[in-house]
């Protein structure tokens, strides 16, 4: 054969096979989809060690008996999510609980509600500043016992802060 001549059938591809690069992108393609299953059969199952909700919630409620003693119960309140008293475009988002003394007769989800709008109204008066730093956050903490104690009559017996987050 001369130099520049090629053999019949030397540099083609059969006509099943695709091409190396085709190929490649959907070996990729596959790989993705796999991993991504994978993956999110992994975190789903896998990482979750925190258990269904009534677990979560009898573990609290045994933290709470081992830190205040038998006779309380503790009650999640919902997230509040609220703007702060000032500057105008701060908000605010507070997860909490409270550490109630247990009453056969009253309800503690009625009580929640009206602690978590006392929360509300007071965050809405609070300026930023105010609750700047960790004096301040001990500050907040004391203030919404004591808004907590009074709007209870005195059946709650601390306000646990879970999560703060200023904006």
């Amino acid at each position: 054969m001369a130099k520049g001549e090629v053999a019949a059938g030397e540099g083609n591809e059969p006509a099943g096979k695709p091409s190396g690069l085709l190929g490649f992108i959907i070996a990729m393609l596959v790989a993705t989809v796999v991993s991504g299953v994978g993956g999110g059969i992994f975190g789903m199952y896998g990482l979750s060690s925190n258990g269904p909700p009534d677990k979560k919630q009898e573990k609290a409620k045994d933290a709470a008996k081992q830190v205040f003693g038998d006779g309380l119960n503790l009650k999640a309140l919902s997230p509040i999510i609220t703007n702060l008293g000032g500057p105008k475009a701060a908000w605010i988002r507070l997860e909490a609980a409270i550490v109630v003394v247990q009453d056969g007769g009253k309800d503690d989800n009625v009580l929640a509600g009206k602690i978590t709008e006392d929360i509300v109204a007071y965050l809405r008066t609070v300026p930023m500043g105010q609750i700047e730093g960790a004096n301040g956050f001990q500050n907040l903490r004391e203030d919404l016992n004591e808004r907590a104690r009074v709007r209870s009559g005195g059946r709650v017996r601390e306000v646990v802060i879970q999560s703060l987050v200023v904006e």
